[in-house]
């Protein structure tokens, strides 16, 4: 699964823990386990958008998302390589 925030509105963000409990609760594996979930932050196009990656590693490792990328939807930036890697 793929949680998608903007990058260029901090609330989107404050709101990704949430579905990723969400997502954890409704939809596991076989297996009973949870099923990978990655991070992403569109509108990578944008000046105002930074990404600090060592941040987001640790957000990642603490909240258990398997990985994160920086996209745009407007570009294509990125995009195809956050769905691989989940594929």
């Amino acid at each position: 699964a793929m949680i998608v925030y903007d990058v260029t509105r901090p609330t989107t963000f404050d709101t990704v823990v949430r579905w990723k409990a969400d997502i954890d609760a409704k939809v596991k594996l076989p297996n009973d386990k949870a099923i990978p979930v990655i991070l992403v932050g569109n509108k990578h196009d944008l000046e105002t958008a930074q990404a600090d990656g060592h941040q987001l590693d640790k957000f990642c490792a603490d909240h258990d998302f398997v990985n994160w990328f920086d996209v745009s939807a407007k570009t294509g930036y990125n995009v195809q390589d956050a769905a691989r890697f989940l594929a």
